[in-house]
């Protein structure tokens, strides 16, 4: 997972040896974990669901997303993709964003980035219930990123913080 390589191909005022991260062998080794925590999970009857909206057609999001979508079927993560059309409005985006926080079977929810312009972006991530917010976008959770934070950590936040 992590290689040395030749000092002197990196060019560094530290001392320390530079390494290489093997970023695919960390995601499997990650991946590898959350499948053993959802499977403890799910044999005490417990099922965790991630719910997804994604606006519009972009071609960028619509690839993460899939990605998304396809990583909780491998972990055994339900998954919920919602795909309203890009003319919704911001009180019909809200309103679907208060239907998935009151639902107990979604335990996260990903509100796809970029919105399309005529959406309040912000009050749609403001509206993500701070214990479901998958980000760490919502005002109540930006601070639990940093490594000062005292509550759980975000999954995108945290992941990076393992680098």
């Amino acid at each position: 997972m992590v290689t040395e390589i030749n000092p002197s191909m990196v060019q560094t005022h530290s001392t320390q040896t530079p390494l290489l991260l093997d970023g695919i062998a960390v995601a499997a080794e990650i991946k590898s974990e959350v499948a053993v925590e959802v499977a403890a999970l799910r044999a005490t009857g417990l099922q965790p669901g991630l719910a997804v909206v994604l606006v519009g057609a972009v071609p960028a999001s619509q690839i993460y997303v899939r990605s998304k979508v396809k990583a909780c079927g491998e972990l055994g993560i339900a998954s919920d993709l919602l795909t309203p059309p890009e003319s919704i409005t911001t009180e019909e985006l809200l309103a679907i964003v208060a239907e998935l926080n009151a639902r107990d079977d979604v335990d996260g929810i990903l509100i796809q980035l970029p919105l399309p312009k005529h959406v309040d972006a912000k009050r749609v991530l403001d509206a993500v219930d701070p214990a479901k917010d998958v980000d760490g976008l919502h005002p109540m959770n930006a601070g639990c990123c940093s490594p000062a934070g005292r509550r759980w950590r975000r999954a995108r936040p945290r992941a990076s913080s393992r680098f």
